[in-house]
């Protein structure tokens, strides 16, 4: 990347000769989210589809008053029978509003003469002041099965429970591929900007004890706009852009055992899920605002040149 094409001597002799004219600047700035006002407001959707078994969790020797269960509307039921229940569908909704603060980075080489703009680097966390909560509800489908302690009779219909909230624990995303953009002045030293670089999306959820992760996989582009305001070596950017992501995966992943509380109309029916993780899907739809504050990289050779003459100033003075 380059640095400023003219001097700041020559910056201010060109402006204080042509007050209309308009300055080109050709240089890299390194830019960072000032994250008090940058962020995330937005509408999550995320789920989580899996299947596997329940079973109660007594146990002979270390809860012999737990839950039981069995299969089937009718016939005998042992007095210490523990049998697992098919479940056909275990579905988890993590959907409601979050706002949050975004940190990170990103370089722009920016060419004013040429109106071109090029971003490298962009990574963005938008959790950056911890973890966002949203209500947690689960959807649960089984054959007909029976407990005891306490007897309860689920006929196969779909339960549905909020139970709580979860957390995004992790929302981030890392450019993987070029953003080339444009530049449109609009006054002196302030320009208007888009740029649209490819990224990686990664979010990770906590649910029910346990975290799930989605990496990122395909490429996604992520669209920037705003206004550049360029003053010596410092610059500022600020924006509002709508954010939209939505992806999803099938890792068919065995979960570790979850703990659940059956409603029975009195005391729960306490049994334990052993699943597989077939679907997680993630979306977010909402808006980013952005105030980001950039200093000027210095050009190749350039430290080396200012090291020289304080050098060459030593010299002479002795």
């Amino acid at each position: 990347m380059r640095g400023f094409s003219i001097s700041v001597a020559t910056f201010v002799a060109l402006a204080a000769s042509t007050p209309a004219a308009f300055a080109d600047v050709s240089g890299a700035f390194l830019f960072n989210y000032v994250p008090a006002q940058s962020g995330l407001t937005a509408t999550a959707n995320n789920s989580i589809g899996a299947s596997g078994t329940l079973i109660g969790n007594y146990d002979a020797t270390t809860n012999p008053t737990g839950t039981r269960t069995k299969p089937g509307f009718f016939g005998p039921f042992g007095a210490t029978e523990n049998l697992p229940v098919n479940v056909n569908n275990f579905g988890v909704s993590l959907s409601g509003n979050i706002n949050t603060d975004t940190s990170g980075s990103f370089q722009l080489a920016i060419d004013t003469n040429a109106g071109t703009i090029s971003m490298s680097g962009y990574q963005a966390n938008f959790v950056s002041n911890g973890p966002a909560s949203l209500p947690l509800n689960i959807n649960l489908s089984t054959e007909t099965f029976r407990t005891r302690s306490p007897s309860f009779l689920y006929p196969g219909l779909p339960i549905s429970l909020p139970i709580g909230t979860a957390t995004i624990s992790t929302f981030s995303i890392t450019q993987t591929g070029s953003g080339i953009g444009t530049l449109t002045q609009t006054g002196p030293n302030t320009y208007d900007f888009v740029v649209a670089p490819l990224v990686n999306l990664e979010v990770g959820l906590s649910v029910l004890g346990n975290e799930f992760a989605l990496p990122g996989q395909a490429p996604l582009p992520f669209a920037l706009q705003g206004s550049l305001v360029i003053n010596g070596n410092n610059a500022t950017i600020t924006g509002v852009n709508p954010i939209s992501f939505t992806q999803g995966t099938q890792p068919n992943q065995a979960l570790p055992e979850i703990p659940l509380a059956l409603p029975t109309g009195g005391d729960p029916a306490n049994v334990l899920l052993n699943l597989t993780l077939s679907d997680l899907n993630v979306g977010f739809t909402g808006t980013a605002n952005t105030f980001a504050t950039g200093t000027l990289i210095p050009a190749p050779g350039s430290l080396l040149a200012v090291a020289g003459a304080g050098l060459l100033a030593v010299r002479r003075r002795r």
